[in-house]
């Protein structure tokens, strides 16, 4: 289980307070509590291991940033299934498997413009 957070900064932050703000909410609200999270203004916070993110986990995220100068606004979503129904919300794209034959031929095409 994980949960989505959503985040709001000044508008007048510069690239570099930006950059800072992002770094702190990273390591100082999420990698001390053993998360994971993946996008940034809006994305999603869930455990590093098999275990499930739980209140607790989602309060420290919320008073995190409602203590920070450079949040105007934050949600925190409830727990959900960080896999959903059908799988990992990431899906990892199917390789793709070529012919015998097709490798054989690049490999020989390899082979003699590598000499």
């Amino acid at each position: 289980m994980g949960f989505p957070v959503s985040v709001s900064l000044l508008d007048s932050l510069t690239v570099e307070e930006h950059n800072a703000f992002w770094d702190r909410f990273i390591l100082e609200a999420i990698e001390r509590q053993d998360l994971q999270y993946g996008g940034l203004a809006e994305g999603y916070a869930m455990r590093e291991s098999n275990v499930s993110a739980t209140d607790d986990d989602m309060g420290h995220v919320q008073t995190w940033l409602l203590n920070q100068p450079e949040v105007t606004g934050c949600e925190i979503g409830p727990l959900s299934d960080a896999y959903g129904l059908r799988g990992p919300w990431f899906k990892v794209p199917p390789t793709r498997h070529c012919a015998p034959m097709l490798k054989r031929r690049h490999w020989d095409k390899f082979r003699r413009t590598a000499l």
